[in-house]
């Protein structure tokens, strides 16, 4: 191995921030639910967060997104600040309960780039299995910065509903093209549960029995979606368990996640604040989550940080233990709901 590093910068196509792990959502799927006694609550330093982006000068987008609410941080509204005064597009991910008319007006005025929300399902379902949040909640919101983005003749934040799939939700699939073109969304993801972290939620997690029920529940979710001409504004992040492991849906290559902590690491299923142990299920058996850890951004520069052997090594060959039982490496592609 050479000692001499690389001589050009990663060029990254995003960088997921953990700003917070504080929550005000107990939503049943959730390492934070799931592992309450062990949870650690912390917020990103926003000097240590002014300094991360310093070194990020090669990214392209910057997520303000962990194991939390993001809009809990004391200080969200500066981080975004810098990350918009750093020239980095911005985005976030939230549960829509803080979001109100006043809050929306930042965003707006903010320049966040794309405002995410989340939903487990329609009206109650929603509510019982994201415990805290509520559905109508995110339908007001939407509703709301779609008005407040009228008045003031702004293209953003673009609006995305991240809509998980579960096997005990799927009855309201037929009802959900109408719903996401109701809402005008900007564009939409149907994911599947890739963290089960019990017998019972691997359950959840499973959508077909077989892999001819998964090929029919997939061109099923194709013509729902096609009929209504959305299938080009709506995604899928379905992994098939029929599939043999590919390359990982996460895009290490191109991507990682930095904990409040400025540590690098590859997804958020490597920094979950809790345990250990932290037990997850695969293929209807039980392991343990692997933490890693790559360097400390604010102690390594970028360049010789991402050319390290080990961290080379690991983006080559996803060569954790955890990685070969891991439903990310099962997702389908393509991505797009349109004709195969």
């Amino acid at each position: 191995m050479s000692l001499l590093w690389p001589a050009t910068q990663p060029r990254l196509h995003w960088v997921q921030i953990s700003v917070t792990t504080h929550c005000n959502a107990s939503c049943t799927y959730c390492p934070r639910t799931v592992f309450r006694s062990t949870w650690q609550c912390r917020h990103i330093d926003p000097e240590l967060f002014a300094q991360i982006l310093s070194r990020l000068k090669t990214a392209t987008l910057i997520h303000l997104q962990g194991w939390g609410e993001p809009i809990l941080h004391p200080h969200f509204w500066d981080l975004l600040r810098m990350t918009k005064n750093a020239g980095f597009l911005a985005s976030c991910t939230s549960n829509a309960e803080l979001l109100d008319s006043d809050v929306l007006k930042k965003a707006v005025d903010s320049g966040l780039d794309v405002l995410a929300l989340s939903l487990t399902g329609l009206d109650e379902t929603n509510d019982r299995i994201r415990r805290g949040t509520s559905f109508r909640q995110v339908v007001k919101t939407i509703e709301e910065l779609q008005r407040i983005k009228a008045l003031r003749r702004s293209p953003v934040p673009r609006v995305h509903l991240a809509y998980m799939l579960l096997r005990s939700n799927l009855q309201e699939l037929p009802r959900l093209p109408d719903f996401f073109q109701n809402l005008g969304l900007d564009h939409g993801v149907l994911s599947s549960l890739t963290l089960p972290l019990s017998p019972a939620l691997e359950r959840e997690a499973l959508l077909a029995e077989s892999e001819q029920e998964h090929g029919e529940f997939r061109a099923e979710m194709r013509r729902l979606f096609a009929e209504h001409h959305q299938q080009d504004k709506v995604f899928s992040h379905i992994f098939n368990p029929f599939r043999s492991p590919g390359r990982c849906s996460e895009n290490v290559e191109k991507a990682f996640c930095l904990s409040p902590e400025g540590r690098v690491t590859p997804c958020v299923f490597t920094q979950i604040p809790a345990g250990p142990p932290v037990p997850y299920w695969f293929e209807g058996r039980e392991y343990e989550l692997e933490p890693a850890d790559f360097g400390r951004l604010t102690e390594t520069k970028l360049k010789k940080l991402w050319h390290d052997p080990a961290y080379r090594r690991f983006r080559r060959r996803l060569d954790l233990d955890m990685c070969s039982r891991c439903y990310m490496t099962r997702i389908e592609d393509p991505l797009r709901l349109e004709s195969e």
